[in-house]
């Protein structure tokens, strides 16, 4: 370009002077370079897609349980005197001489001992735990009756347990005391009932009339049972029990 534009000065002023014999060289301009064709694009491989990793999970905290106090059990409770099976014969029969009740021993547990009576003989009336005859040192006594039969259970030291029974019936009139057993189901040693005389039945167990006096009346003490009389008054037989009876004012 500025090859050119000198040219062109110096053809203008060689005009002005002469043209004879004067020969112009007029220079154009170099054509612009074509330019050059754009370079084939070259796909691009897209990055592979990168996997998101997985969250880890981020474990619980451990809990450590507090201890725990063991509870130690308490130890097995006694098992319990075998209790007799109910009454077949559903009667109040009471066997003197066997030194039981209804099959239930003396010195059963009183626990025991109440329950298998109650199953034997019935419902019956109960006294609950009443402070108890010094003599023998028991220290609380509870008492079972049906009519004219009572258990008499006994706490000395700290052990309750099943002590005698009695069988009586009404010491004025002789009558059956309502609720418990008849004179006839009271079943007495060598096969007698509580209708038989007294001092028959004395005879029959000891061999002789060896009888005292016991509270003004007739009295016999057997190895296994002790028998009231009712004192000239029919020779009747107002009482019987076990041997072991308390007596307390």
């Amino acid at each position: 370009m500025k090859k050119f534009w000198i040219l062109v000065v110096m053809a203008m002023f060689g005009a002005a002077c002469s043209t004879d014999g004067l020969s112009v060289e007029v220079s154009t301009p170099d054509a612009p370079a074509a330019a050059p064709a754009p370079a084939e694009a070259t796909p691009t491989e897209a990055p592979a897609a990168t996997e998101a990793p997985v969250p880890t999970a981020t474990p619980a905290p451990t809990t450590v349980p507090e201890p725990t106090a063991t509870l130690v059990p308490p130890p097995p409770a006694p098992t319990p005197t075998e209790i007799p099976p109910i009454n077949p014969v559903s009667t109040m029969t009471v066997h003197v001489g066997q030194l039981d009740l209804g099959g239930v021993a003396i010195g059963t547990d009183a626990t025991a001992a109440i329950s298998a009576l109650n199953a034997w003989f019935g419902s019956s009336h109960d006294t609950g735990w009443i402070e108890g005859c010094p003599f023998g040192g028991a220290q609380s006594e509870r008492t079972l009756t049906w009519g004219g039969l009572a258990a008499l259970f006994v706490d000395a030291a700290d052990t309750q347990t099943f002590d005698y029974w009695t069988y009586e019936v009404d010491f004025a009139t002789g009558a059956v005391i309502p609720g418990g057993p008849q004179l006839d189901e009271v079943l007495l040693p060598n096969g007698y009932d509580m209708t038989a005389a007294f001092d028959t039945v004395v005879r029959a167990d000891s061999g002789g009339p060896t009888t005292d006096e016991v509270f003004g009346r007739p009295f016999y003490g057997g190895f296994d049972f002790v028998l009231w009389g009712a004192g000239g008054v029919g020779d009747r037989i107002n009482a019987v029990g076990t041997p072991r009876i308390r007596f307390c004012d």
